[in-house]
């Protein structure tokens, strides 16, 4: 009986071991894959509103208040299921208005390398919710780029870490790339733990904190 109960314990004792990387693993290929049927959604809705605006978007890069038009231009074309635009300097989550983000440079997801986080700058002229849980946060701050950030499975649950369960799309004027594609100021098609690897120079605010950016490229093309 001692006997079978030791190696019930050892077994016990290795499928954990065990299992809790292959469920971490399944976890991620999901996220992957949600991420790729993602920024097909994001690009086909793109070149959208691109068509209709005469193949430019060079009107909403004039000021901030120019984020609310094309975060409903996105929405008019996206599954939505909740929207919500920044008002007064106040940002709050669609997926709980109770938390407000993080503003500055103490922001609400994870680097890759846990040494950072991403600045909540990055999150704040608005948000959407897509009906499948999946949560989209832009930022439209200057005469240049746009950033889309998409969390794979809302806010509310983990891991919130750039590279992992969020990933980025930077827009311009006449171009939407993944972030980890050359002049998105993240490193190209390489998913690693390098703290700088989104530049301030390309649309980042605190490019020190984007490490894991470089993924959003690689799970599409590798």
């Amino acid at each position: 009986m001692a006997e079978t109960l030791i190696t019930l314990t050892i077994i016990g004792i290795l499928a954990s071991i065990l299992i809790s990387p292959l469920l971490k693993n399944i976890q991620n290929n999901d996220f992957k894959t949600r991420w790729r049927q993602t920024y097909a959604q994001i690009s086909t809705a793109y070149n959208s509103i691109v068509y209709e605006h005469g193949g430019s978007l060079a009107e909403y890069y004039t000021a901030d208040d120019a984020a609310m038009p094309l975060i409903n231009d996105f929405a008019d074309k996206m599954a939505v299921s909740k929207k919500c635009i920044s008002q007064s300097g106040i940002n709050y989550l669609c997926t709980n208005p109770s938390i407000i983000l993080t503003s500055g440079t103490s922001g609400s997801y994870k680097s890759l390398d846990g040494g950072g986080s991403l600045p909540g700058w990055n999150l704040t002229s608005g948000q959407l919710v897509l009906n499948n849980g999946i949560t989209l946060f832009f930022r439209l701050y200057d005469s240049n780029f746009s950033l889309i950030w998409a969390d794979m499975n809302g806010y509310e649950k983990g891991p919130n870490t750039i590279g992992v369960d969020l990933f980025g799309v930077m827009i311009s004027k006449n171009w939407l790339k993944p972030m980890g594609t050359i002049g998105t100021g993240a490193t190209v098609n390489t998913c690693n733990t390098t703290p700088a690897t989104c530049h301030w120079s390309e649309g980042f605010h605190n490019g020190s904190s984007c490490a894991g950016a470089g993924c959003s490229a690689e799970y599409l093309y590798k």
